[in-house]
C-alpha cells in the first residue's frame, strides 16, 4: 500500500486534522503517517512515497530527513462552504481583524481569503504589539485562543481543509486509479470551496467521463488490463479477473498475476498483434499497445481473449450469417443426373470437396454452377461455417471492391459512419463463391491474386491487415485462358485459381438428364405426354437448365389440367419443331452429292440452338455431308457475313439469328 508522511512543527491538533482530511477522500487506500520536526533524530529518513508540508519553508528544515524533493509536496488549503457563506454575510465596509497562531500563518489567512473571493470588508492582520480596541469583529482558524479577549465577535471559520487541487496531484502521484476515491472527492468538493474557479464543474466532469470508461472496461467481453510502464496495474475489468481467477488487483504488478513463462515476453514487446500464450492448457490470445503522451510512453494496454470464446464468438457470428441467407442450401443429392457426364464431374467434386482447394467451374449460363459450389461446400469440412455467394458482374468495380473488402469511416464520400465489414471478412473459415469472375476488372483481379497468396486483406482506407482462411470457388461461362492471352484477365490469377478445374457439361450433352429433371421439378401435381417429352429432348437449351425450367413453368401456367400437353409448350417450342420435322423432309430427299452445305450447317445450327465448330464437323460426317475445318470456317465466316448467324462469347458458339430462319422458311 502506498503511503504518506504529514509533516509539522511538533505534536499538535494540526497534523491530526491534516490526516483525518486525507482520510476523508483516501481511506484505506492509503497509509497516512505523522511526522514532527522538533521529535526527528538526526539520521532519521522518513521513507514514504509521499511527504506533505505547510509551507515552502519547510522544506529546509526536513532536507537531511528525505531522500529526494521530488516527492514533497506543499498543501494548499481552503475553508469549508459553510464558513464562506457566513463570511460573506458580514456587513461590507467594515474593518475585521484575522487571527492565526503566527503572523506568518496570520498572513497566509488573510491571502487564502482575499483569494477566495472575501474582498467586501477590510482584513486586518492581527500582530500582538497592536491595538484593536476599536474593532468588534475578528475571523480565525480554529485559533480562538489567540484572539484578543476584548473583542465582542468572533466567527471561527475552523481548521483549514486540504484544498482539491493537493488531492489531484496526491491522486497523479501516488497512481490512485480507485472508484471509490473519486466519488470520495465528488462529496469532499461539495463540503469545500476551492481555491480554482471551476474545479466543481471539472470534477464532476472526470467523474462522469470515469463513470462511463469504468462501464465500458466492465462490460467488454475481453481481459483488459493497464500498466504503467513498471508493470504497476493501473486498471483491470471484470473479464480479466475471471480469466485468471484474481479476486483483488489493489497495487499490484502484473508479475504477481500472469504467469510467469509469459512475462519476459509480454515485457520484452512494445506492440504485440495476436499473439498466442498457453497455460495450464489454456490458450489466449493477447494484444498489446504501448500509451503514449507527447513520443514518451508512459504506460500499456492490454487484451486478452481465451481461444475457446474466440471460437464461440466465431460460431454465433457463423450461426447470424446464416441467418442473414450467407448459408448453401444444396447438396449433392439434390442435382438430378443419370448421364456419365454429370455423374463423373459429381464424383470428382465430392473428391475436392475434402480439401481446401480452389476450385474453377466452368460452364455455360445456367449450367448450374452455384448449385454445384453450395453442394461442395456443404460436402467440405467448411459446411457449418458461412457460404457467400458474390456475382462479379452484377455491381460497379468500385461498389465490388468495398463489398468484397469493406471499408473504414470516411475511407470515401458516402461511406457510412462506422465504416462495413466486408464479404470476405465475414466469410472467414467459411467459403467464398465468385461467379462470373471472368467479368471482374483488372484492378479487382490484382487484389484478389494478393488475397489468394497472402491470406489476408484490408480494408479501404485501413491500414490493419486482417489474416483470412477462406476456400475459394469460382466461375465462369468464359474461357479464361483465351482472355488471359489477349491481357484481359491476369495469367498469374487463372493458374492460381485453374487448380481443380471442373467442366459442367451443357443441358444439350446429357439428354438423358433432361425429362428427369423436368419429372422432378413438376413433382407428382404433373404428368407428361410422350409428345412433350420427344419435344423437350429435340430442343437444344441455349439457357441450360434454366431455360428448361421456364419452358415447364410456362407450360404449367397454361395447362388447363393435370397433364402437360404438347400444345402447352411455348410457341417456340411448338415452331422449331414443325420447322425441324419440314427440314429433315426436304433434305432425306436430296442426294447427298447436290447438298448445299452452307444450307446444311445453316439448318443444323437451328436444330441445335447453339453450337461449336467441332459439333457440326461431327453431325455432317454422321448425315454423309464431309466438311473439312477450313471449308467450314468459311461458310461460317459467310454466314455471319450475311447475318444468318452470330457467335455467342466464350464457349456459347453459334447460333441462328431471325434473318437465317426467314432465310430458311423461303425454302420450306
Amino acid at each position: 500500500m502506498k503511503s504518506i508522511g504529514i509533516v509539522t512543527d511538533g505534536v499538535s491538533e494540526l497534523g491530526k486534522f491534516l490526516k483525518e482530511n486525507l482520510e476523508m477522500v483516501l481511506k484505506n487506500h492509503v497509509q497516512i503517517n505523522n511526522y514532527y520536526i522538533k521529535s526527528l533524530k538526526d539520521d532519521f529518513v522518513i521513507e514514504d512515497d509521499l511527504i506533505l508540508i505547510m509551507i515552502d519553508k519547510k522544506l529546509k528544515d526536513i532536507s537531511k530527513h528525505i531522500k529526494s524533493k521530488d516527492n514533497v509536496i506543499v498543501i494548499e488549503r481552503t475553508i469549508m462552504l459553510s464558513a464562506y457563506h457566513e463570511l460573506l454575510n458580514i456587513p461590507a465596509g467594515i474593518d475585521v481583524l484575522v487571527v492565526n497562531d503566527d503572523d506568518e500563518t496570520t498572513k497566509e489567512t488573510v491571502e487564502l481569503l482575499i483569494e477566495l473571493g472575501i474582498t467586501h470588508i477590510n482584513l486586518i492582520p492581527y500582530e500582538k504589539e497592536g491595538k484593536y480596541k476599536n474593532m468588534q469583529l475578528a475571523i480565525t482558524p480554529g485559533e480562538k485562543r489567540h484572539v484578543p479577549y476584548y473583542l465582542d465577535e468572533v466567527i471561527d471559520i475552523g481548521n483549514r481543509y486540504i484544498d482539491i487541487s493537493t488531492f489531484f496531484v496526491i491522486i497523479s502521484k501516488l497512481s490512485l486509479n480507485h472508484d471509490e476515491i473519486i466519488i470520495e472527492l465528488k462529496k469532499y468538493l461539495e463540503l469545500i470551496v476551492s481555491l480554482y474557479s471551476g474545479m466543481k464543474e471539472k470534477v464532476r466532469e472526470i467523474f462522469v467521463k470515469k463513470q462511463e470508461l469504468s462501464t465500458l472496461f466492465e462490460l467488454a467481453n475481453d481481459g483488459i488490463l493497464i500498466t504503467n510502464k513498471n508493470g504497476e496495474i493501473r486498471h483491470a475489468n471484470r473479464k480479466f479477473c475471471e480469466l485468471f481467477n484474481i479476486e483483488e488487483i489493489n497495487d499490484r504488478n502484473m508479475k504477481q498475476l500472469l504467469p510467469q513463462k509469459w512475462i519476459s515476453k509480454l515485457q520484452t514487446h512494445d506492440v504485440l498483434d495476436n499473439t498466442l500464450f498457453e497455460n495450464d492448457k489454456k490458450v489466449f490470445n493477447i494484444n498489446k499497445k504501448p500509451l503514449t503522451y507527447l513520443n514518451s510512453t508512459y504506460g500499456y494496454y492490454y487484451i486478452f481473449q481465451e481461444l475457446t470464446y474466440i471460437k464461440q464468438l466465431e460460431q454465433s457470428l457463423s450461426s447470424k450469417l446464416r441467418n442473414l441467407g450467407h448459408v448453401a442450401n444444396y447438396t449433392f443429392d439434390d442435382i438430378i443426373a443419370k448421364s456419365d457426364s454429370m455423374e463423373k464431374t459429381i464424383e470428382v467434386c465430392k473428391k475436392i470437396a475434402k480439401t481446401d482447394l480452389t476450385v474453377l467451374l466452368i460452364g455455360e449460363s445456367g449450367t448450374g454452377k452455384e448449385m454445384l459450389a453450395q453442394s461442395i461446400h456443404n460436402e467440405s469440412n467448411r459446411k457449418n461455417q458461412p457460404f457467400i455467394a458474390i456475382n462479379s458482374a452484377a455491381m460497379p468495380e468500385n461498389l465490388l471492391e468495398s463489398e468484397l473488402f469493406g471499408y473504414e469511416e470516411g475511407a470515401f464520400t458516402g461511406a457510412l459512419k462506422g465504416g462495413k465489414k466486408g464479404l470476405l471478412a465475414q466469410a472467414n473459415h467459411g467459403t467464398v463463391f465468385l461467379d462470373e469472375i471472368g467479368d471482374m476488372s483488372i484492378h479487382l483481379q490484382t487484389k484478389l491474386l494478393r488475397v489468394l497468396q497472402e491470406k489476408q486483406i484490408m480494408a479501404l482506407g485501413s491500414s490493419s491487415i486482417m489474416d483470412i482462411d477462406i476456400r475459394f470457388i469460382v466461375a465462369t461461362n468464359k474461357n479464361l485462358e483465351a482472355l488471359s492471352l489477349e491481357d484481359k484477365f491476369r495469367t498469374d490469377l487463372y493458374y492460381r485459381i485453374n487448380t481443380c478445374q471442373i467442366n459442367l457439361p451443357p443441358l444439350r450433352e446429357r439428354k438423358t438428364d433432361i425429362v428427369l429433371i423436368a419429372e422432378s421439378f413438376l413433382g407428382n401435381e404433373y404428368k407428361i405426354e410422350d409428345s412433350v417429352k420427344n419435344a423437350l429432348l429435340s430442343h437444344d437449351y441455349r439457357g441450360n437448365i434454366r431455360e428448361l425450367i421456364n419452358i415447364l413453368n410456362y407450360a404449367k401456367a397454361i395447362s388447363s389440367n393435370d397433364i402437360i400437353k404438347y400444345e402447352d409448350l411455348p410457341e417456340y417450342i411448338i415452331n422449331k419443331q414443325n420447322q425441324s420435322v419440314k427440314l429433315e423432309r426436304i433434305y432425306s430427299t436430296r442426294p447427298n452429292n447436290k447438298v448445299d452445305k452452307a444450307r446444311f450447317i445453316l439448318e443444323t445450327i437451328n436444330n441445335h440452338g447453339s453450337i461449336g465448330r467441332n459439333m457440326l464437323i461431327r453431325l455432317a460426317e454422321k448425315e454423309n455431308v464431309p466438311v473439312k475445318e477450313a471449308e467450314l470456317k468459311k461458310i461460317l465466316t459467310n454466314l455471319k457475313n450475311q447475318g444468318f448467324v452470330d457467335s455467342g462469347k466464350g464457349r456459347a458458339g453459334t447460333y441462328i439469328t431471325q434473318k437465317g430462319l426467314e432465310e430458311l422458311s423461303k425454302q420450306l
